[in-house]
């Protein structure tokens, strides 16, 4: 899948396992969503209630986004705060892509 979607295009990630893929660049500072010309991608899994506001600013404009914030509610206050410390393995298991026909 990185290797039809990703082709040069950054990245939100901070585990290491997309040095697999050498074509696909991580984007630096842990974004929670990157937006690299025309892809949105999203790092994690509140990050996408953060990629989503960022599609409809896109696309409708950014009085829609705030619009739509308010009605789900979405002020992100976590309870508590950390860094992120990066991964110094990959947990995910070898791949092999298939060469493409």
């Amino acid at each position: 899948m990185a290797r039809r979607q990703s082709r040069g295009f950054q990245l939100p990630s901070f585990i290491p396992c997309f040095k697999r893929f050498p074509k696909v660049k991580v984007a630096p500072g842990y974004p929670r969503f990157q937006l690299d010309r025309n892809r949105l991608t999203g790092g994690g899994i509140a990050s996408g209630l953060d990629e989503a506001l960022m599609l409809i600013k896109l696309l409708l404009g950014i009085e829609t986004a705030q619009q739509v914030q308010q009605s789900i509610q979405y002020y992100p206050d976590p309870p508590v705060t950390s860094t992120i410390t990066p991964a110094t393995f990959c947990p995910l298991p070898p791949v092999t892509i298939p060469p493409p026909h």
